[in-house]
C-alpha cells in the first residue's frame, strides 16, 4: 500500500525536476498539462514559473528564473517547430494554426495583445455614437 503524504505536502525544484518540467513542455505544451506530465501540483508549477520571471525581471540568477527561462525557451522551440511545419504542408495547416492559437493564445489567438485594443477601440467609438445619437 502507498504511504500517506506528509501534511503539507510540499515539492521541491530539484534538477531533476527542473529537466522533467522543461522535457514536459516540449511535449505538452499547455502549462497545466506540462505540470500533470511533471508530476508537480499545477499551482506549484505556475507558482514556480510565477517566481522565476520576477527574479528575472530583477536580475537573479536563481534555480527559479532558470526554470522560467528555460520553460519558456522550449515553448518558443515547439512554435519555431509549428511554423516551420505550416510552410511544409500548407494543405494543412488548420490543425497546426489550431494548435498555436489555443496554447499560444497571447500571441496567435482571436485574443491577442491587436485583437484586445481593436475591440476596446471600437467599444470607445460606439460609446461615443451612443452619447451622439442621445
Amino acid at each position: 500500500m502507498y504511504a500517506a503524504n506528509p501534511v503539507g505536502f510540499h515539492t521541491t525544484l530539484t534538477p531533476e525536476v527542473h529537466d522533467r518540467l522543461v522535457q514536459a513542455a516540449r511535449e505538452v505544451i499547455v502549462p497545466t498539462q506540462v505540470a500533470h506530465r511533471a508530476r508537480i501540483p499545477k499551482n506549484t508549477f505556475h507558482g514556480w514559473i510565477k517566481r522565476g520571471l520576477v527574479d528575472m525581471e530583477e536580475g537573479n540568477s536563481t534555480i527559479y528564473a532558470q526554470l522560467a527561462n528555460d520553460y519558456y525557451h522550449a515553448l518558443s522551440d515547439v512554435v519555431a517547430e509549428s511554423i516551420k511545419d505550416i510552410r511544409r504542408c500548407p494543405k494543412n495547416y488548420q490543425a497546426l494554426t489550431w494548435l498555436l492559437e489555443r496554447c499560444f493564445r497571447k500571441d496567435f489567438g482571436n485574443d491577442s495583445e491587436l485583437i484586445v485594443e481593436i475591440l476596446s477601440n471600437f467599444d470607445r467609438i460606439n460609446e461615443l455614437l451612443e452619447k451622439k445619437d442621445a
